[in-house]
């Protein structure tokens, strides 16, 4: 009996455990997307500079959580009218020549 709870308990631990990191693993490219569309709803960026060939606009967006700096590449993509796409990828390093998107929450 003792080792059906074991084995039930361990798994519950490792469900837990699964879920946190993928929580804390999302939580910059969420953030990088939530900002990129808070952008667009309050219309800060009135006028947006010509976008690349494929219609996308490129922003960088950097989140620190404790002592690390994690940075994000953020591309809002503009094909059809009233109709975006936002992409929030990581990256190893700042990108560079890219605006940076405002951030909307205290640091962590």
């Amino acid at each position: 009996m003792l080792g059906v709870a074991w084995r039930q308990i361990g798994s519950v631990l490792r469900t837990e455990t699964v879920r946190v990191k993928q929580m804390n693993r999302d939580q910059g490219s969420l953030r990088a997307a939530a900002a990129a569309l808070r952008m667009l709803e309050l219309s800060k960026y009135s006028a947006l500079p010509d976008p690349n060939p494929d219609n996308e606009y490129k922003f960088k967006y950097h989140l620190t959580i404790g002592e690390n700096t994690h940075y994000y590449e953020v591309i809002l993509k503009h094909p059809i009218d009233n109709e975006w796409t936002i992409t929030a990828t990581a990256v190893a390093e700042e990108p560079e020549g890219l605006d940076t998107l405002p951030s909307l929450w205290p640091e962590s």
